[in-house]
């Protein structure tokens, strides 16, 4: 997958962690992972056929876990955006590629979030911000997820 921006596709972004390919996929599949990065008022089932629940305020987010190979691979599909109703549909996957034993490249890949969408600027800048959440919280400086005082949120 290509590194950072918007192709064909849709959006793609490439980050490097200083942590391990289990901690990196650990803050991926786990609740309290997602909550340290993402949003803290996550819920759900993260196993492979599982639904995964992302409130942010007044807005839900629902996720369907596709797809887990263990240390490699997550992939979700959106079933429900309140806010972004165009994300229904969508999938998400981070691929992840370990370096050495404190290394992790993820390829991050939003297939269907593509630039001619109304709400690509802010969803872009959101997923740029919160990729540098987990990359922060996986390499132990703590998240920046939504609602926390660290939070930076995305301008329209």
């Amino acid at each position: 997958m290509p590194a950072g921006g918007s192709t064909d596709g849709g959006y793609d972004a490439e980050v490097e962690i200083a942590a391990s390919v289990g901690t990196v996929y650990d803050a991926l599949t786990t609740l309290a992972g997602l909550a340290a990065w993402w949003t803290p008022a996550v819920s759900g089932r993260s196993a492979e056929g599982g639904e995964l629940t992302f409130s942010f305020a007044e807005e839900r987010v629902v996720m369907r876990v596709d797809h887990l190979v263990a240390r490699r691979r997550v992939c979700w599909t959106c079933l429900v955006h309140t806010k972004f109703p165009e994300w229904r549909g969508t999938t998400l996957a981070f691929d992840l590629d370990e370096r050495g034993p404190e290394s992790t490249v993820v390829a991050f890949g939003h297939v269907g979030l593509v630039a001619d969408l109304e709400c690509y600027g802010m969803c872009s800048r959101g997923w740029a911000h919160y990729l540098d959440s987990l990359v922060s919280y996986a390499s132990g400086h703590g998240g920046s997820p939504w609602g926390t005082d660290t939070w930076r949120p995305a301008r329209a």
